[in-house]
């Protein structure tokens, strides 16, 4: 299956393709990786050496009749791809060992762009690129996923040959709330190599770089003064004070947005949080710290979440909190967790879950809510039952819980022992999640696993944030989501009905069918990128 497609533009300099080629070939997974190159006009031999080495399926050697540049032969690249993720590398760039699974990691866990640590990423006063502060990914190694991508859009072909694409591609995604990272991996740069030897051809870099950097100026003018895509509001307070209470849940989801408020201010000011969840943001870098009561001053912009979903319920819940902020929709929904350094809290998951160092087992996590409202309280003898199913099918079914709870046939009992953050090391090392809208939903979110969530007051599109989210709701029951159009004060979590039709007529097939299709189209996607 192929999960990675790695986009190379080269124009002459043999032996640094060569390098490159080796480097990326020793270090990926054969199978994994589509490599497709983009020949631009080389004179060298390079097209005969590509073909040579590239010259079966998946790859691909794309020939150009004249040097389109950077940007195009990538986003040319980019409309062939087979690969989930795709993969910006120059071709005076050697790789490392695990270099695809370090930036995969951080695209999983909420990146839209990641690159390589040390590699320019600040912008200084003159325009320049170099390292320091996270302002942009470099284009000279980087990830983005596919599909995102083909979204979005890659590098804008407003930029000629080269230079500020990848610049301009991380503001925009920036901009629209999306997170950027880099991932820590030595790769090797030979800084400069191919822009020399296209300049000793006699092609205007410097031309080309004055007229790009000219047209980054002006449509980041406002940026390029403020460092913030919220101006006005990042001159005013010395901090930023987040307030959420409510369940956990509630407090998780509070993070898209101060993702959004940090990639705005980019940093300048200090966020915290008030909140009793505080183990929700521990490895945060958005958040300097957290506590259950904080006292704010007139310097302080207050930002208090507290309430605002629930008087704005006919919304998505990240949307309420942004609008409650002060921020523009759209936002990127998806929740922002992280592990300490160290991986001590992976390994300490993994040993909850008894995995071994090949361990390989489909596991599925199971949250058999038992909480106080009616229409999130599904049957626990269907949940019996749905357990009982996943485990014919071949599941690993490891049920979570805030307390222990009544007997459910399972491969492991994690209720009533885990911490918030063990919940988040299980969630992470399993491969599905299903259970009803609560706090273990949006960890599962979080961490991009396949999610089959059960709804009844509350609609599945004002909860799930990405496709492979899918809410189950009972059939042919009027009053679903009660709790967004009982307008606030009157929703209190009781079922305005003589029963609660949403949870009892939602049956057991109807959750086995949803796992069952999720399941089948992973398959037809990873069936999709071999023959693609």
């Amino acid at each position: 299956m192929v999960k990675y497609t790695i986009s190379i533009a080269v124009h002459n300099r043999l032996a640094f393709t060569r390098a490159c080629l080796e480097s990326v070939l020793a270090n990926s997974v054969m199978g994994e990786v589509q490599i497709i190159v983009t020949d631009n006009a080389s004179t060298d031999g390079t097209n005969a050496y590509l073909r040579s080495v590239l010259g079966s399926p998946p790859h691909r050697v794309l020939r150009a009749i004249e040097n389109i540049g950077f940007g195009a032969a990538h986003n040319e690249a980019l409309t062939m791809a087979a690969g989930e993720y795709f993969v910006v590398l120059n071709n005076d760039v050697t790789v490392c060992p695990e270099w695809l699974e370090s930036m995969k990691w951080k695209i999983n866990g909420g990146a839209s762009l990641c690159g390589v640590k040390g590699a320019c990423s600040e912008i200084t006063p003159e325009i320049r690129g170099v390292p320091g502060k996270l302002e942009y990914v470099e284009g000279s190694c980087m990830m983005i996923r596919t599909e995102f991508a083909r979204r979005f859009g890659l590098f804008d072909p407003i930029y000629r040959l080269a230079y500020m694409e990848d610049v301009d591609l991380s503001l925009r995604l920036r901009e629209d709330g999306w997170h950027i990272e880099v991932a820590d991996i030595p790769v090797i740069h030979h800084h400069g190599a191919t822009a020399s030897a296209v300049r000793a051809e006699g092609v205007d870099l410097d031309g080309y770089l004055m007229r790009n950097r000219a047209i980054f100026a002006q449509r980041w003018k406002s940026y390029l003064e403020t460092r913030s895509f919220a101006p006005a509001v990042a001159k005013g307070p010395s901090r930023i004070v987040v307030k959420r209470n409510g369940a956990l849940g509630d407090v998780i989801l509070t993070t898209p947005v101060i993702k959004r408020l940090a990639d705005e201010h980019y940093h300048s000011l200090q966020i915290v949080v008030e909140t009793a969840y505080p183990d929700v943001f521990t490895g945060n870098p958005d958040v300097q710290f957290t506590a259950v009561e904080i006292e704010t001053s007139a310097s302080d912009l207050v930002i208090d979440l507290n309430g605002a979903s629930e008087l704005a319920p006919l919304q998505h819940i990240v949307d309420a909190y942004a609008a409650a902020a002060g921020l523009r929709l759209p936002i990127d929904k998806t929740p922002h967790l992280f592990f300490s350094d160290g991986g001590s809290e992976i390994v300490r998951g993994k040993n909850m879950l008894g995995m071994g160092r090949d361990d390989r087992e489909p596991r599925l996590v199971l949250h058999p809510a038992t909480g106080a409202w009616p229409g999130k309280t599904w049957g626990m003898d269907k949940f019996r039952d749905l357990s009982a199913r996943l485990m014919t099918s071949g599941w690993k079914v490891v049920l979570v819980g805030e307390n222990p709870g009544p007997q459910v046939p399972c491969s492991i009992d994690m209720r009533g022992r885990t911490s918030v953050r063990d919940l988040f090391a299980v969630i992470y090392l399993s491969d599905m999640f299903v259970g009803s809208d609560s706090g273990p939903l949006h960890v599962a979110a979080a961490f991009r696993k396949p999610i089959v969530g059960i709804f009844g007051c509350t609609e599945p599109k004002y909860i799930l944030p990405h496709r492979d989210a899918v809410g189950v709701v009972a059939r042919n029951v009027g009053c679903l989501g009660c709790r967004h159009w009982q307008m606030p004060p009157i929703f209190t979590g009781n079922c305005v009905r003589d029963r609660v039709m949403c949870m009892e007529d939602l049956t057991v097939d109807q959750v086995q069918d949803a796992v069952n299709a999720l399941v089948q189209l992973d398959s037809q996607n990873r069936s999709s990128n071999i023959s693609g």
